[in-house]
C-alpha cells in the first residue's frame, strides 16, 4: 500500500511542475507578443507577429499543385511571420479562422522596399487556414506594397495586399516590432 500512495504522490509532484513548466512558457509567450505595437489589427481578432531570427523559407508544390512551404536554418536570413485569428465561439466546432503572412528579409537589411511582383525576392506566402471549401491553404502575393525599416533595433513593417484568388480579412499590416 505504501508503494501504491508513493507512486501516486510522485505522479502528482510531476504534474505540478509540468503546469508550471507550461505556464512560464505562455508568460513568455505572452511578453514577446506585448513587445509588438499593432497600428492595425481588424477588432474582431487577435494578431501577433514573431520574428525567427536565422531562418528562411523553401516554397514547395505537392502533387495537387498546393503549395506549402518549410523552413531550414539560414545566418544571411529571418522570418517575419503575422498571424491573426479571428474571435469565435469555441462551442462551435470547425469554427476556427486564422490568416497568416511569412515572409523573410536579409539580416543585415536596414530598409526594404517591394512592390509587386518584386515580392516574389522575399518568398512571400498568404495562409487561409478555416473550414472553408476550396479556399484554405497557401497563395504567392504578387500583389501588394511592403515597407520595411531597421531603426533601433526594432523594424517598423508597413504591408498592404491583394489576393485575387480568396478572399481575406486582413488588407493592412501595420507593426513595430521589438
Amino acid at each position: 500500500m505504501k508503494k501504491v500512495n508513493l507512486i501516486i504522490l510522485l505522479v502528482l509532484l510531476t504534474s505540478c511542475s509540468n503546469l508550471k513548466k507550461n505556464n512560464d512558457s505562455n508568460q513568455k509567450e505572452s511578453a514577446m507578443i506585448a513587445k509588438n505595437t499593432f497600428l492595425s489589427c481588424p477588432n474582431d481578432g487577435i494578431c501577433q507577429v514573431e520574428k525567427l531570427e536565422n531562418k528562411n523559407i523553401i516554397i514547395k508544390q505537392d502533387d495537387l499543385n498546393g503549395i506549402y512551404y518549410h523552413t531550414e536554418d539560414n545566418n544571411n536570413f529571418s522570418i517575419i511571420k503575422f498571424t491573426y485569428t479571428r474571435n469565435t465561439e469555441k462551442e462551435i466546432q470547425d469554427n476556427s479562422y486564422v490568416e497568416e503572412i511569412i515572409f523573410q528579409i536579409q539580416n543585415d537589411a536596414a530598409t526594404l522596399n517591394l512592390l509587386d511582383s518584386e515580392l516574389e525576392t522575399v518568398n512571400m506566402l498568404f495562409g487561409k487556414h478555416c473550414f472553408c471549401k476550396g479556399e484554405a491553404g497557401y497563395y504567392k502575393v504578387a500583389n501588394g506594397r511592403l515597407d520595411i525599416k531597421k531603426e533601433n533595433n526594432q523594424y517598423h513593417l508597413k504591408f498592404d495586399f491583394q489576393i485575387s484568388a480568396t478572399s481575406h480579412v486582413v488588407k493592412t499590416i501595420d507593426v513595430v516590432i521589438k
